[in-house]
């Protein structure tokens, strides 16, 4: 028997251990004749106290007193929760500031479109104008549209299709 564990019985008989404590100190009891005596003697003590001096009940001017402190630290525990804000109040203004922080930063460094209507009219017309053709045929298809085109030619041209074409070029 140390005077460690002599503490530790007085801390079990007192439940101020953790359950893995009380179960340590009991195992060591059960084993230890001196544990088992002071445990006795301690519970002795106890009961004996208790049986002599009956709890009595505590003058009501300190109840109020005791009210009193504990509503005003509540009250200032309170002010001090508002004051303090939590993890989560933290978290979300941490992610708020990140999302503006790089909306803005993609806003910044972007480039802002500066096509005017205008501009997209002239930008069309000279297309236009450089193509061949006054209409664009959109297709993926170039061999059917063009073997079209040169078969409607070649009926409406007749046997002058090879001079003209010629000539053209």
């Amino acid at each position: 028997m140390t005077v460690s564990n002599v503490l530790l019985v007085h801390a079990y008989l007192d439940g101020e251990l953790n359950a893995a404590q009380a179960l340590e100190i009991e195992r060591q009891i059960a084993v230890d004749p001196t544990l088992a005596a002071e445990r006795a003697r301690v519970e002795a003590l106890r009961t004996a106290i208790q049986d002599h001096f009956p709890r009595e009940p505590a003058p009501p001017n300190l109840v109020r007193r005791i009210e009193a402190a504990i509503s005003a630290r509540q009250a200032t525990r309170r002010l001090d929760t508002a004051s303090h804000p939590s993890w989560r109040a933290l978290a979300a203004s941490v992610v708020l500031t990140a999302f503006l922080a790089s909306s803005s930063t993609w806003l910044l460094l972007t480039p802002g479109s500066t096509e005017t209507v205008a501009d997209v009219v002239v930008a069309n017309h000279l297309r236009a104008l450089m193509s061949t053709q006054p209409i664009d045929i959109a297709s993926s298809e170039r061999h059917t549209v063009g073997f079209r085109r040169h078969r409607e030619w070649s009926i409406s041209a007749g046997r002058n299709f090879r001079c003209w074409a010629a000539a053209s070029t």
